[in-house]
């Protein structure tokens, strides 16, 4: 997560919550793209309440209901009473998945009476939901949320205003609350998440080398990549020096410019060529172990060389869970640590991304003489 001033909104939305529930908002809804901090910053306030909770939390005997922190609370208090706090993290993809299931079996009633005595629910990935049906109950959810003493936390990739999934009768009510649009950090934030990926595996930049890599990445996401390269890069040992002509060679070979990030269909089409196989053996249901190989590979570099969740990756790879997604991926990077082989084939699979993504911008370019902005757009 970065903490800079241009998120102290994002910063004060997070303390609101961590002292009493329902918070000072409700609900509290957190707009970024991925690799922002937004899956980190909710887990975080859903490990405060487990664990702030295990003990006990005094419940107020008054009209708001809301929960708050004692050290030592008093379980025989005229005006209070004790109550272990009941939270529920789910992403928007399992939440449609759960929704479904219980339709389908007519049990839906007790699924919402059982998340009608939750005190904190947190969706991340809220604007995964696609179905109409899903959506009417997911409705009756919110409602439930804001009309009790449940605390409701959502994070969106889009604007709500940009979001072409979620249906205005839900758009009005988490507008209600509290809004939140991450914003990019500034050059000194990044500069200090240069120097603290660097520490972390032991590299020393130069000063030039931190200020390319602050100015040439955009996500704070991207930066920990960048290191993670650089650690597993073939040659590396601990406590060596970058200078800042290796630095822009890393960045040039390794990682396409931000805006220039190719498209997962394009991995999915490089990989299968690098492989010797096709594009739809890579999405398709087969598990040989030639295409199962060359999709993980194909899903780490769409972790890594595009902004998409895991749950997008997934749908693209043939509708596979997120879980999946994330195996392969550690797969991939623990058999590259390991295997220079494995280095190898990651390294020209990078390079041939990133001709691929440099072609694509320059014909954008011809198509569009005006000045490209090459970084993310971040919501307004």
């Amino acid at each position: 997560m970065v903490f800079g001033e241009e998120n102290r909104l994002f910063l004060h939305g997070l303390e609101s919550v961590l002292d009493q529930l329902p918070g000072l908002y409700n609900p509290v809804v957190i707009i970024g793209p991925s690799g922002s901090g937004k899956t980190r910053a909710l887990s975080g306030v859903l490990m405060h309440w487990k664990t702030a909770g295990q003990g006990g939390v005094s419940l107020a005997n008054k009209p708001d209901q809301r929960l708050s922190k004692t050290n030592s609370p008093k379980k025989d208090s005229f005006n209070q009473k004790v109550l272990v706090v009941k939270t529920l993290f789910i992403t928007g993809n399992h939440l449609e998945r759960l929704i479904r299931h219980h339709l389908a079996h007519e049990s839906i009633e007790l699924l919402l009476h059982e998340w009608s005595q939750l005190h904190l629910l947190i969706i991340d990935d809220f604007d995964r939901v696609v179905s109409a049906s899903v959506w009417e109950v997911i409705g009756r959810v919110v409602d439930l949320c804001l009309n009790g003493s449940c605390q409701l936390m959502v994070s969106l990739h889009h604007s709500l205003e940009n979001s072409s999934t979620i249906p205005s009768r839900i758009v009005s009510r988490l507008e209600s609350g509290l809004v939140i649009c991450i914003a990019a950090p500034n050059l000194l934030v990044s500069q200090r998440l240069v120097e603290f990926h660097a520490c972390r595996i032991e590299c020393e930049p130069s000063k030039e080398a931190r200020d390319i890599i602050a100015k040439t990445l955009v996500f704070p996401g991207a930066i920990a990549l960048f290191f993670d390269l650089l650690k597993n890069s073939e040659g590396f040992t601990p406590s060596q020096s970058l200078d800042a002509t290796r630095a822009a060679a890393l960045l040039l070979g390794k990682i396409p410019a931000a805006g220039a990030a190719p498209t997962i269909k394009q991995l999915i089409a490089v990989t299968a060529t690098y492989f010797k196989v096709l594009p739809c053996d890579l999405v398709g249901p087969s598990r040989r172990r030639v295409f199962a190989h060359a999709r993980s590979v194909a899903m780490y570099l769409a972790r890594h060389l595009t902004d998409a969740s895991l749950v997008s990756i997934g749908r693209a790879f043939g509708n596979r869970d997120h879980t999946t997604v994330l195996y392969s991926v550690r797969i991939v990077a623990a058999r590259a640590a390991k295997n220079a082989t494995d280095r190898r084939i990651l390294s020209d699979l990078f390079e041939s991304l990133s001709s691929t993504a440099s072609q694509r911008l320059s014909v954008e370019k011809r198509k569009n003489p005006s000045p490209v902005r090459l970084s993310h757009k971040y919501p307004k």
